[in-house]
């Protein structure tokens, strides 16, 4: 999850974890779902209104 905090794009992650672009992006839209959020965006207001 800190690495979709970050500026970093899906393809960047997935270079930095040495995971393939496709599970990278399966593994966000997990994150997604189980946060009920649909975007990175949605992701930061969710979590920064959790750590205040």
């Amino acid at each position: 999850m800190h690495w979709l905090l970050t500026n970093l794009t899906e393809k960047e992650i997935a270079e930095k974890l040495e995971l393939k672009p496709d599970t990278t992006h399966k593994h966000v839209m997990n994150i997604y779902r189980k946060f009920n959020v649909s975007s990175r965006a949605a992701l930061m207001a969710l979590w920064l209104g959790h750590a205040c």
